[in-house]
């Protein structure tokens, strides 16, 4: 009969379970091995997998930012080639994706590089960042504003960027509400959406976004969110905002917010806060100063945009205000110290010079021509 037995006490010895009188520790033994060896390969493949999983990841991950920087170098690259001369109040598709309700069905604004009359245009929209399509919308419009009929290459600049829409509330789009996306962006190297505005040098004008009224002479940087706010931030020059609320002076690298709300979410319903200093996205000014050559009386390449600037990613943000030392109060409207007009304490002459500033401060204005004194040897120095 065949089958496992157990023969004699000896045939047990350590352990040995004996087939027809034969030990087959031996087979265990090989079994166990191979069992081991089974596992090890079993690991190793779990292991070569992963690194085989993972591996792309970060593959995409680098392929993913060098495609953000290349989106965006396209984009402003396409931009300036084909709007480089836009006329006065016209818009201009800058680059993929803007789509444009117009007021007349037989116009075509849908290419890259079309040019619309502003006053076709009842809305205009561009797209956000899109990583698989490769597009970021980009449109620029040269309008006149207020600006006189003597200065005809000479216009404010709006440059419309990702997921921001512009309704056109007037003629000539002197008047306009407008919505920029909220969230960050998909990428880092970015600029969050918003419309970038810029007049001529040396030149002040008004218009209207959302219901308030913006006069500038400078470049700034506008959005909104419906029911939410408006924020406007001066990167250079002045600014005043204006609502049925009230007025505030805005100065660069400062920023007010305006209450937003109204049946269409985007009237002003409040005045203008009281403006705080800020930082700027880095990217902002990078896409700022990259595309400075297509403003009429450049203020970028005129004056230098300095503004303070962050490198994060992220839209401008309040900075508490630096504290400024009061200077003492002074007696002479003329020239500030103890004397009056500049004239030293022991003096009855008001041409003298004494602690005042136009004097030349604690020097009591020995240099200064008008600062001397007439009745006394002193030259107006201080006792």
């Amino acid at each position: 009969m065949i089958g496992w037995t157990l023969q004699h006490t000896h045939s047990l010895h350590s352990n040995n379970i004996v087939h027809a009188g034969y030990s087959v520790k031996p087979i265990a033994r090989k079994l166990i091995m191979k069992s081991q060896h089974f596992k090890q390969l079993l690991i190793s493949g779990v292991v070569l997998g992963l690194l085989t999983t993972l591996s792309p990841l970060s593959e995409t991950a680098r392929a993913g930012a060098a495609t953000c920087a290349t989106i965006l170098q396209r984009a402003t690259d396409t931009l300036k080639l084909s709007c480089s001369d836009v006329g006065r109040n016209e818009a201009c598709y800058g680059n993929d994706d803007v789509t444009a309700e117009l007021r007349e069905p037989a116009l075509n604004f849908n290419t890259v590089g079309a040019r619309i009359a502003v006053h076709s245009i009842s809305r205009l929209s561009a797209s956000a960042l899109n990583l698989q399509a490769q597009t970021w919308g980009l449109s620029l419009l040269k309008l006149k504003v207020n600006l006189p009929d003597a200065l005809p290459g000479q216009n404010v600049t709006f440059l419309i960027y990702g997921n921001t829409s512009v309704e056109n509330a007037s003629e000539d789009m002197q008047a306009f509400y407008f919505t920029t996306g909220l969230g960050a962006p998909q990428c880092k190297e970015v600029p969050n959406d918003a419309i970038l505005v810029h007049s001529p040098k040396g030149t002040k004008v008004t218009f209207s976004a959302n219901g308030v009224d913006i006069t500038i002479g400078s470049v700034a940087l506008i959005t909104a969110e419906p029911n939410g706010s408006m924020s406007f931030s001066l990167i250079q020059g002045s600014a005043s905002l204006k609502t049925a609320g009230g007025e505030v002076s805005v100065k660069p690298n400062q920023m007010s917010t305006i209450p937003l709300g109204g049946l269409n979410g985007l009237q002003a319903v409040g005045a203008p806060s009281t403006p705080v200093d800020i930082t700027f996205d880095a990217n902002v000014i990078s896409l700022l100063t990259s595309v400075s050559s297509l403003f009429d009386g450049n203020q970028i390449e005129e004056d230098g945009a300095t503004p303070a600037v962050t490198s994060e990613s992220q839209a401008p943000t309040a900075t508490k205000a630096a504290k400024t030392k009061t200077p003492k109060p002074s007696n002479d409207q003329n020239g500030s110290g103890n004397g009056n007009n500049g004239k030293s304490p022991n003096s009855n002459d008001s041409n003298g010079s004494g602690n005042g500033n136009n004097g030349g401060g604690d020097s009591g204005g020995k240099d200064r021509e008008k600062g001397k004194d007439k009745g006394k040897g002193k030259s107006g120095e201080d006792d």
